[in-house]
């Protein structure tokens, strides 16, 4: 019975932030930590709020991280995450990564041990040259203190079905991720330029006009895979942010969108399909 009581008085008189957001402690020993579980965040369906109308809202009534990365849907909201890091770590450079091509801007809100406000900003509104690290992930540098404790407040909007898998590597970590990811991205848009390329050349030698539907198809399969990745704002259009802001509103248009290319998987398939006939 003492137990019970004891347990149940502690519960009640832990600190907030205690209950719904768990310091990260970084750490010589890892290199990479999955923000989404250690941190909280909060719907502003205005749009309107500013850090210091967030920073006076009780924390008891955000929404906590969990082990799955927090899906959204789909919504025209703002969103805010609070989380708070401990740097027991002698790495200099800590990564903050938002794995979120979909995100129109993001604001990082924070303030050194001196009280020096520290705000950053990024996202598909700016062009790709103004990224902290050239990565197709969103990312900036975090600033942290050793051996000190750091709270952060992050803002961010995006369009389409939105998430929030934010995650903090390091340097190095970061830079070996991407090699595997562009190492798999190579090999399957390679694939995809093959099998172009060998029906482009059927087409030529059979003059066989569902060829060229298979092509475009294909083509147009491969354009939205690079804008859902992220390498084509990284490599195509890196100083036009406005065509990876609407690009879903472009792919809407007849020759790039959604439409064409089942049009074009249907024309191939009745092509090729049997037709039987009575005896």
């Amino acid at each position: 019975m003492f137990f019970k009581s004891f347990t149940l008085a502690a519960f009640i008189f832990l600190p907030i932030n205690t209950l719904f957001s768990q310091e990260i402690i970084l750490t010589d020993e890892k290199e990479n930590y999955k923000l989404y579980e250690n941190m909280i965040y909060y719907e502003d369906t205005t749009g309107k709020l500013n850090i210091d109308d967030i920073k006076k809202i009780d924390k008891a009534i955000f929404t906590r991280g969990t082990s799955k990365i927090p899906n959204l849907g789909m919504t025209k909201s703002s969103w805010w995450v609070y989380f708070k890091i401990k740097n027991n770590s002698t790495k200099q450079k800590w990564v903050l990564i938002f794995d979120n091509m979909y995100t129109d801007i993001w604001e990082l809100y924070s303030s050194s041990s001196s009280g020096e406000k520290i705000f950053k900003t990024g996202g598909n509104s700016f062009p790709f040259s103004q990224r902290e690290i050239e990565n197709r992930k969103l990312n900036t540098f975090l600033p942290t203190e050793y051996g000190k404790s750091t709270e952060y407040y992050i803002k961010t909007k995006g369009q389409t079905d939105f998430s929030l898998p934010f995650y903090i590597q390091t340097e190095a970590w970061l830079y070996k991720e991407n090699v595997s990811d562009e190492n798999n991205y190579f090999l399957y848009f390679g694939i995809i330029a093959t099998l172009v390329v060998f029906n482009l050349f059927i087409f030529f030698m059979l003059k066989d006009v569902t060829y060229l539907f298979y092509i475009l198809a294909t083509s147009a399969f491969a354009l939205m895979a690079t804008y859902h990745t992220g390498l084509s704002y990284q490599y195509f259009y890196s100083d036009h942010p406005w065509i990876q802001k609407n690009f879903d509103t472009i792919a809407a248009l007849p020759y790039i969108g959604f439409g064409l290319p089942p049009f074009f998987r249907t024309r191939f398939r009745q092509h090729f399909s049997f037709q039987t006939t009575p005896d």
